[in-house]
């Protein structure tokens, strides 16, 4: 079976269009990359563009994740089945409410406290490096 992982996008990006694994500059990307190395699907949910593979080249923008932003992804089909996937997600609640629609059953990657260093912890955990 394949593993998955949603990723949320990030405010720090490259200043030019790039592939979406390598756009986003924040240290959870670089967990990402190591997944993907492992034969990981990766799928970044975009404010600007939504579900985006991790080597489509999109252009940089500056836009956040609002409840609306939210509510049209949500309304997106995602055209891949992911029914025979482990889907992971990691990202705040806008982010994880879009992929737990397409799987109930996905992994959260949230930490106890909820706090966004638990959140890598989580992360990291799953990678099978240390925060």
């Amino acid at each position: 079976m394949k593993n998955r992982l949603f990723i949320s996008c990030c405010g720090n990006k490259l200043d030019h269009a790039a592939p979406a694994i390598d756009l986003y500059q924040a240290r959870q990307f670089k967990l990402a990359q190591r997944l993907l190395g492992k034969g990981w699907e990766v799928t970044i949910i975009s404010a600007k563009y939504g579900l985006v593979d991790a080597a489509q080249v999109i252009d940089t923008y500056d836009q956040k994740m609002t409840p609306k932003r939210s509510d049209e992804i949500l309304c997106r089909a995602f055209r891949e089945d992911i029914s025979d996937t482990n889907n992971y997600v990691f990202g705040g609640e806008l982010y994880r409410r879009i992929i737990r629609k397409m799987d109930p059953s996905v992994h959260e990657l949230v930490g106890a406290n909820r706090g966004n260093g638990d959140h890598y912890s989580a992360f990291a955990a799953l990678t099978g490096e240390q925060a």
